[in-house]
């Protein structure tokens, strides 16, 4: 069983206007409408991915000179907010395809980063990643003039549906993860079809198997152009500000349709002497709570 989407009522014309707000509530209606039942069947995420490349919003951070929108992150986190609000795993595959495209220029060499920020405007490319640096068990190993990837790697979001899998690896004798750009069709990968997490199916974030999977020395990160900088130390922050991103998001569409589970269809409590449970002191006290939760939360991430 499938549940369609139509990126053809994503027009993306309001880019040409820089409205992002608009860009944002297009796609999230469109997700809205099958959230729960693409949810519940799980399955390959590609039909997000193609409302998310209808929209244009696939270089939205690749700078102006690569060809790409050149969005400043502010920006592009209120897109992942807004994708939240309706459809988290849609949100979760954005914010994270926001990040990794950015990882060459964080990590690579100068040539790295012209290389993989045009292509990802000129071809619209979705980013995903195979990096979990806490699972140890993908190795890459010197084969001829290139390299053999071998092993397991686990949380690998998107990766099933991605055009470049940035991925992390153990090298003999280095101390620190290797990390690498493969297109998802080099033979060797395979996924595994093993997530299955509520509210986030749709993110296909299982494991991948390496097979001997060829790497040439080009498609190696790094090393990046100024080793002192703290300029690469910003994927471990982007995580974060992508995962703060979601999680608002996610807070904020749910108050929201509790609110209206409440004015629509809740009943008063018997003894509440009120005419909806809208008017309920006690419920109007929990939503103030929530509120002002909320409310802090978006100060944090805003500041």
């Amino acid at each position: 069983m499938t549940i369609a989407l139509n990126p053809s009522k994503i027009t993306g014309d309001y880019f040409r206007n820089r409205d992002y707000a608009v860009t944002a509530a297009e796609v999230a209606n469109e997700l809205r409408h099958t959230v729960q039942e693409r949810d519940a069947i799980a399955g390959s995420p590609s039909p997000e991915v193609r409302c998310l490349r209808a929209a244009g919003l696939l270089p939205l951070v690749v700078p102006k000179a690569y060809g790409g929108t050149g969005a400043s992150w502010s920006e592009a986190m209120d897109i992942v907010k807004a994708l939240a609000k309706t459809d988290s795993s849609a949100a979760q595959l954005y914010g994270y395809h926001l990040l990794l495209s950015v990882v060459p220029h964080l990590i690579g060499t100068a040539e790295q980063t012209v290389r993989y920020y045009r292509d990802t405007a000129q071809h619209n490319h979705f980013w995903a990643n195979a990096i979990n640096t806490r699972d140890l068990r993908l190795t890459l190993e010197a084969d001829g003039d290139g390299f053999r990837a071998s092993g397991v790697k686990t949380f690998c979001t998107g990766a099933v549906v991605a055009d470049r899998m940035i991925c992390a690896a153990t090298q003999p004798g280095n101390p620190l993860p290797v990390m690498f750009v493969l297109p998802s069709d080099r033979p060797g990968l395979t996924y595994n079809h093993d997530w299955d997490t509520l509210g986030q199916r749709r993110t296909a974030s299982g494991s991948f198997t390496f097979e001997s999977v060829r790497v040439e020395p080009a498609e190696l990160l790094g090393p990046p152009p100024n080793l002192e900088s703290a300029f690469p130390t910003g994927l471990g922050i982007g995580g974060m500000l992508v995962q703060s991103a979601i999680f608002q998001g996610i807070a904020e569409g749910a108050l929201a349709a509790a609110q209206a589970y409440t004015r629509t269809q809740a009943r008063p409590w018997e003894t509440a002497a009120v005419e909806t449970a809208a008017e309920d002191p006690y419920l109007l006290r929990r939503y103030g709570e929530l509120w002002a939760q909320l409310q802090g939360a978006i100060a944090l991430t805003q500041g």
